[in-house]
């Protein structure tokens, strides 16, 4: 049976974040520019599937999923990230726990998000040309209306 795109894209984006240096290079690009790292991670996968990701698919991708992005995601994030350092009883080893709870919450509503994604996509057409690179290039100015080449969207496309 031929895996939908929707569950193709989740072992794809572990793959890639599980390589060396990715995780940090998403994190670093995450608190400075405050990109959507599914985001990307949705532009690599496009690539190898040879999706050449334009400026107005990249823009219909971060418009589409910016609600969900923002109002679950990031908000899932804050309270997993504020139960750090408190309010009390936090932070303990029963907070910690809970915390870890809020994590894999977050996490599922990542998955969440590139399989909302990857369904959009569906239609969108693929040729010989894509590059991971450029996706991400596409993607980093959608979402944040610069255009650099930056170190880290170099770390992602290995």
């Amino acid at each position: 049976m031929k895996q939908s795109a929707e569950d193709d894209i989740w072992p794809f984006v572990l793959r890639l974040y599980g390589k060396p240096g990715v995780p940090a290079a998403c994190l670093d690009l995450q608190d400075r520019f405050g990109v959507d790292v599914p985001l990307l991670m949705f532009a690599c996968w496009l690539a190898q599937r040879g999706t050449v990701l334009d400026a107005d698919m990249a823009t219909q991708a971060r418009e589409f999923i910016a609600p969900w992005h923002h109002e679950i995601v990031r908000a899932l994030r804050a309270v997993r990230q504020h139960l750090k350092t408190g309010p009390a009883p936090a932070p303990s080893g029963a907070t910690e726990m809970l915390r870890d709870g809020v994590k894999k919450v977050e996490l599922e509503s990542e998955k969440l998000e590139l399989a909302a994604l990857a369904a959009l996509a569906v239609d969108w057409t693929s040729g010989p040309t894509a590059s991971v690179e450029a996706n991400l290039a596409e993607m980093f100015t959608a979402m944040t209306g610069q255009r650099l080449d930056l170190p880290g969207l170099a770390l992602i496309a290995l």
